[in-house]
């Protein structure tokens, strides 16, 4: 679990959001988020309030500001806050399912299928995110088919943390439980072809790809189809299955 900057944000955010690329907010709490006018920055820690189940969506961010071709390491973690077992039944977030398109290759870590993201370019909170348009494209397209996985059913948070045990149904049948981290990094994706597809990512988010395009050989940062982050200010909205929301802003200088 990250560790909170001597100064710390707080949101809390209970929202309801259509099944779309955007959001549209019906409850709205607002949130104050440090920045600078220099990378000389602090980390900044943001949080959902504790929801009625024991559970606390975080959002770390290692800068609220960075140089273009800089990267800002942000780190998305669900957390048991009560020190016994809490049971829940997973109801997919649809918003999570449609930024994972745009955030992750296949998307095969079922911690995705707990908690997601989007990242927007612009300052948003919950009383603007209906105007946010479509989230940027942080992974490379590519020729790779995604083999078939379940998605969760139910979950046991255990005590104090984000570790999980899982299932998944196919049809009536229950498939063996397994563990689950309920955290995830957001990184920038590429691909590289050598003879073979080969995708990486780096360990934090640096830029985009232009969307609305296929792939296209080699997928790599130097693409003339990636852009890495124009000055301004960016919001990192990350979302879990229980419908918690937290915004966490950062900027490129």
């Amino acid at each position: 679990m990250p560790t909170a900057a001597a100064a710390r944000t707080t949101t809390t955010t209970t929202m309801t959001v259509a099944v779309t690329k955007s959001a549209t907010v019906t409850s709205i709490e607002t949130q104050t988020v440090i920045s600078s006018a220099t990378v000389e920055t602090e980390s900044t820690f943001n949080t959902s309030a504790v929801s009625p189940d024991g559970l606390q969506l975080q959002v770390a961010l290692n800068s609220t500001s960075i140089q273009s071709h800089g990267e800002v390491a942000v780190h998305i973690e669900l957390l048991n806050t009560l020190n016994r077992n809490v049971s829940l039944t997973v109801v997919t977030n649809d918003n999570i399912s449609a930024w994972n398109e745009d955030d992750f290759l296949c998307s095969q870590n079922p911690s995705y299928s707990l908690v997601g993201f989007a990242l927007f370019a612009g300052h948003f909170s919950p009383s603007n995110i209906s105007a946010a348009g479509l989230p940027l494209q942080l992974a490379a397209p590519a020729a790779i088919p995604c083999p078939f996985r379940l998605g969760l059913n139910q979950s046991t948070f255990l005590p104090t943390g984000d570790r999980t045990v899982s299932v998944s149904y196919y049809g009536q049948t229950q498939e063996p439980p397994f563990s689950v981290t309920a955290e995830v990094n957001a990184t920038t994706g590429y691909c590289v072809n050598s003879g073979s597809i080969n995708c990486l990512a780096t360990t934090g988010i640096l830029g985009y790809w232009k969307p609305g395009f296929g792939y296209a050989g080699n997928m790599t940062l130097s693409s003339k189809n990636f852009t890495y982050f124009p000055l301004g200010e960016y919001t990192v909205v990350a979302a879990d299955d229980w419908n918690q929301y937290v915004f966490a802003t950062f900027d490129v200088l």
